[in-house]
């Protein structure tokens, strides 16, 4: 009787292959499993549709913040824009992640003070004040901006009781209507504290990345060599730009400014940081 004897060659040909599928196994759950544990000390806080948060310190910044498109009765913050390529800058160079969330993409929308004739279900009564920034440009018109009684209420309360900040870029080149129309707001809102130029050494500019003061932005010949803004009991609160970065955030312009983008994120990472909105439990400044 023939006794037939397996072939041996042709199972040693297959270890090389079954050995290489359980490394590539064992480091491909290794991997995972460590994103899953870096994931988990990004996300421990809670972070909901209007979440926002931050976590460790200075110079080892994780976290997660939302922010929303906000809508007055005569238009909309974000006139040309969703900040696109400033989020996509942040989003690759640090664990301080930052999702903007424009009118497309969710029903309630923010509204500095509910509008009438809208129906209720439709708006969000308290999305305002679980932002720890707005970002406020000019139309492309450069028209004047109105703003109802009820309106300048719920932001001087946003920004002084609740400890919030606004960024107002003027992007239209010339000192028009409505970069006169939004000092004159913020004169009759908060006259207990002024406009005031913001000194380049300013903790804002060191937050994030260590800056010398205000990027060049869109046009720099015709815009000062400052930023001016407003201070509540020693906390910047409201930064005013004629530089136009508002054009480099969304991504609208064919110059590139990498100067703008980290500027964009120190006041973003400043905001959070400094105001009283976000969750700071896990933060040492």
């Amino acid at each position: 009787m023939t006794t037939v004897k397996p072939n041996t060659d042709k199972l040693t040909s297959t270890q090389p292959i079954v050995l290489s599928f359980l490394v590539t196994l064992l480091l491909a759950f290794g991997h995972n499993a460590r994103v899953v544990a870096n994931d988990a000390n990004v996300t421990r806080l809670d972070f909901q549709e209007n979440g926002k948060g931050v976590l460790g310190d200075r110079n080892n910044l994780s976290g997660h913040v939302n922010i929303s498109e906000v809508f007055y009765n005569g238009g909309s913050f974000w006139s040309q824009g969703k900040p696109t390529a400033l989020g996509e800058w942040m989003n690759k160079r640090s664990r301080f992640q930052v999702r903007f969330i424009p009118r497309d993409t969710t029903k309630k929308k923010i509204y500095l003070s509910p509008p009438r004739g809208i129906p209720w279900e439709e708006i969000d009564t308290d999305g305002l004040f679980k932002q720890p920034i707005l970002f406020l440009d000019s139309d492309s018109r450069n028209s004047e901006i109105y703003l109802s009684e009820a309106e300048c209420e719920n932001l001087r309360h946003y920004l002084v009781e609740r400890g919030g900040f606004l960024f107002v870029d003027d992007s239209s080149g010339i000192e028009g209507e409505f970069y006169r129309s939004i000092r004159r707001i913020l004169e009759e809102l908060l006259p207990m504290y002024p406009i005031e130029w913001i000194p380049d050494d300013h903790k804002m500019f060191r937050c994030f990345y260590h800056m010398g003061g205000a990027p060049v932005g869109m046009n720099p010949g015709n815009r000062p060599l400052a930023l001016e803004g407003i201070s509540i009991n020693g906390r910047l609160a409201v930064v005013i730009s004629q530089r136009g970065y508002w054009s480099l955030f969304t991504g609208s312009s064919e110059h590139y400014c990498p100067g703008a983008m980290r500027f964009g994120t120190n006041m973003i990472v400043y905001a959070v940081t400094n105001g009283n909105v976000s969750d700071k439990s896990e933060f040492s400044p």
